[in-house]
């Protein structure tokens, strides 16, 4: 069985997260970036970032952004 395509973005994300290329407390990418940066559909990111920060490594702030959790 395949994976989903939003879990492997979401471990894409996760491993920037790990590397420390997104610092711990630093603002992500937007949505619209991230989505052009690794080639999915916004709603595609919205439901990797929406699982990451259920698993608490991301906050996500409507108006504001999504910040890596410390």
């Amino acid at each position: 069985m395949t994976q989903p395509l939003y879990k492997k973005v979401e471990f894409q994300i996760y491993d920037k997260i790990a590397r420390g290329e997104y610092p711990l407390g630093s603002k992500i990418p937007t949505e619209h970036e991230l989505a052009e940066e690794l080639k999915v559909s916004r709603p595609t990111i919205r439901q990797a970032l929406d699982s990451l920060a259920r698993h608490g490594f991301l906050d996500r702030v409507k108006g504001k952004g999504t910040f890596v959790k410390e």
